[in-house]
């Protein structure tokens, strides 16, 4: 048991530090450096990738708005249902809640009264070893529910569904970069640090 228990403390503590380490880690971003095509011809053809580039950007934005127009109207049909399902959810916490509180203070009321033998037990002049060790076990103690559920609003419910199904990259810069390296311009890919930098 005492060894399981080793284990797992240390199996959390690389957990922790790991995630200390990774929080700490350098964070990079790729950025492009362009260089402009030689050629007249060249640069003549870059004209119409600043047009496409522009024209995808203007209809991505405006699918982009129309999506989470249409999300907003699907959060306000399913509020009704997400308010159900919060409450039966907070109905099944408040059980718990409560479980919790009794069981609780069972725990505490057993182990106040074995201190309390224990300590009238030491109090009197008899042998300290004729008494019983007071060895309450901390892993009885009830363990309260999980967190308590959040109230769903139309702005949190808007973002959900926004998030699954509006898409705002849509690959503008890609296309154009691609665009600009057909007319004979570079494209020189850079990992820049944004954070964590030494």
């Amino acid at each position: 048991m005492l060894v399981r228990w080793m284990q797992g403390i240390k199996y959390l503590l690389m957990l922790v530090i790991g995630s200390l380490l990774m929080s700490c880690a350098p964070q990079y971003e790729t950025r492009y450096e362009l260089t402009p095509p030689k050629t007249a011809v060249g640069l003549q053809c870059l004209q119409p990738c600043e047009a496409k580039a522009q024209q995808c950007r203007s209809s991505c934005s405006a699918r982009y708005d129309s999506c989470s127009a249409k999300a907003e109207q699907q959060a306000k049909l399913e509020m009704p249902q997400r308010m159900q399902e919060y409450e039966l959810a907070m109905d099944v916490w408040r059980a718990r809640y409560q479980r919790y509180l009794q069981d609780k203070m069972f725990y505490d009321m057993r182990r106040d009264q074995a201190r309390s033998m224990r300590n009238m037990c030491m109090s009197t002049p008899q042998n300290p070893r004729a008494c019983p060790r007071f060895d309450y076990p901390h892993w009885g103690r009830p363990s309260e529910p999980d967190d308590k559920p959040i109230a769903p609003t139309l702005a949190s419910e808007t973002k959900r569904i926004r998030k699954a199904t509006c898409q705002l990259d849509c690959q503008c810069d890609t296309q154009y970069r691609s665009c600009y390296s057909s007319c004979g311009g570079g494209v020189k890919p850079q990992q820049i640090c944004i954070r964590n930098c030494n």
